[in-house]
């Protein structure tokens, strides 16, 4: 003959307290994961649009004064981005272009180290470049 399990052993056979906190746990790193991989993403998207615009700028203050030199023209772009993560890193080149229909067309480029790193997946490290054309003078 068999025995019939005790009232209390069946109300721990059914007993579903703490399984939200166990899900929880299970579910917890990769949501906080991807969290910071979206706020990381956005931070890194800020940090580039501030480096193309402090070059954009630096083109336009070479528009008005032709005689601005490369240190110059990193001196305009290092002010701008220094308060980035990688803003003591970017290097700006100022490359001389041909005449073209009497206009000197010059490219204006900088390089920008990013570095940025999401827990429980890694650090992910690249080189943003971007440049302007900037027509210096006519003739």
């Amino acid at each position: 003959m068999k025995a019939k399990p005790s009232a209390s052993a069946k109300r721990r056979t059914f007993d579903d307290r703490g399984s939200a906190s166990v899900e929880f746990a299970l579910v917890a790193p990769a949501f906080f994961a991807l969290a910071f991989a979206i706020f990381y993403a956005g931070w890194t998207a800020l940090d580039m649009n501030t480096v193309h615009f402090a070059v954009v700028d630096a083109g336009r203050a070479l528009q008005l004064n032709p005689k601005l030199t490369q240190d110059q023209l990193q001196t305009m772009v290092s002010s701008r981005v220094k308060g980035l993560s990688g803003g003591s890193g970017v290097t700006v080149t100022l490359t001389p272009g041909a005449v073209v229909n009497g206009a000197q067309i010059d490219t204006a480029a900088a390089t920008y180290p990013l570095s940025f790193t999401i827990p429980l997946v890694g650090t992910y490290t690249y080189n943003y470049s971007t440049s302007v054309n900037v027509v210096v003078y006519a003739s």
